[in-house]
């Protein structure tokens, strides 16, 4: 795949990313007292991302290259493979509905230790510990110093 097409389905998942940051930071204020201060900051720092990203994607796309060799790497440069597209999207999609179901806390480490264990090649007890470090972290620094109430999920 050429350069031209990988930088449109980055500009697509780009843009996907930000319509879900969006509808998070609807739903965050939904909530009530504080519950809702967290998920609108990550959706706020989420959405400066998206349009810093689209910004810079627009920025690349005006910029000329300064020679023929420059333009020769531009074009032959691919992007991830059809599988870890994938595999990014599945594990996405799974975080999402762990978190729905256990909570910030331990949804947050099991999205962790599945990603080192998975993504990464860790061995399964590095992973946990890794998610157990994430979940801790998250319960710490929200719960405990910032006072914010995470969400604890459905079950």
């Amino acid at each position: 795949m050429n350069g031209q097409g990988f930088r449109l389905r980055h500009r697509w998942l780009t843009l996907g990313v930000g319509i879900v940051a969006l509808y998070f930071a609807l739903v965050a204020r939904t909530f009530s007292g504080s519950g809702g201060h967290f998920p609108m900051l990550i959706a706020v720092i989420t959405l400066g991302v998206v349009v810093c990203d689209l910004v810079a994607g627009l920025r690349r796309r005006d910029a000329k290259p300064a020679d023929a060799a420059a333009e020769a790497v531009e074009v032959t440069t691919e992007g991830p493979s059809l599988r870890l597209e994938l595999f990014t999207w599945a594990w996405f999609l799974g975080s999402v509905v762990v978190l729905y179901l256990l909570g910030i806390v331990i949804g947050a480490g099991l999205s962790c230790a599945a990603y080192f264990g998975i993504r990464i090649r860790i061995g399964p007890l590095p992973a946990l510990l890794a998610g157990a470090a994430a979940s801790a972290s998250f319960y710490v620094v929200f719960q405990l110093l910032a006072g914010f109430r995470l969400y604890s999920g459905i079950l």
